[in-house]
């Protein structure tokens, strides 16, 4: 994901104010280790059959810092990217996993010509140290988080939502009851939609343009992370 992150650093030039943190090291697409959970995929996923809820902004900033504090959660995303190295667009699609102060996260990218790259990580805490695996040549690396600050976790899932989330707060905010959205559209772009079913946050999209955008939904209880793999060296 962090290519969406250098989307976000782009929009930090026109004046936005956020910032993130992350690592990117793709190998080839190949089979993952019997230790990584499968990956799902977001298009084949099944559409929300509760109905969604409007609420006021207020409300909604509420479920935001539920969602912070959720232990158990699976994300699974498609979008629209562009590679932070070469400027070659991509499509993606992949999921994060977190449970037992963990995560697992995999994305497959597609590359224009054809290239596919699947990339995997974990991230998890060892002797009061986080760390974030990736898998390089079909063996997993593991790197100590040196460019956390402070009381920052990479194992929450506001490590990951907030560059997202915090939109909510900007005051350009309206409910689309055709799409069951919350729409906020700060300076216009990016624009966040957000959607909540029975007292939680479902769904999300945001976008900056045609060919950048994300969009993801968001499964609550029923997440698993397998053991993390060994520290070597």
């Amino acid at each position: 994901m962090k290519a969406w992150k250098k989307w976000i650093a782009s929009v930090m030039a026109l004046g936005m104010t956020f910032a993130f943190a992350a690592c990117d090291n793709g190998d080839t697409e190949g089979s993952p280790t019997d230790s990584s959970p499968a990956e799902s995929s977001p298009a084949e996923s099944s559409p929300v059959e509760a109905m969604p809820e409007e609420l006021s902004q207020a409300q909604l900033i509420a479920l935001v810092q539920e969602l912070y504090a959720t232990d158990n959660l699976k994300i699974t995303f498609k979008g629209s990217y562009e590679d932070e190295d070469s400027g070659v667009a991509y499509s993606g699609v992949g999921s994060i996993s977190y449970a037992d102060g963990k995560v697992y996260q995999t994305m497959k990218k597609t590359y224009e010509g054809g290239a596919i790259v699947t990339e995997e990580y974990y991230y998890g805490e060892n002797a009061d140290v986080y760390y974030r695996w990736e898998k390089v040549d079909g063996f997993w690396e593991a790197f100590p988080c040196e460019d956390l600050e402070e009381g920052e976790n990479p194992t929450s899932c506001k490590y990951y939502l907030e560059e997202i989330m915090q939109w909510c707060e900007d005051p350009y905010f309206r409910y689309d009851d055709k799409s069951g959205m919350h729409v906020f559209t700060p300076w216009e772009k990016p624009e966040l939609q957000v959607m909540v079913v029975e007292g939680k946050i479902v769904k999300y999209r945001i976008e900056a343009s045609a060919e950048n955008w994300e969009e993801g939904e968001l499964s609550y209880g029923d997440a698993s992370v397998g053991a993390l793999p060994e520290i070597n060296g």
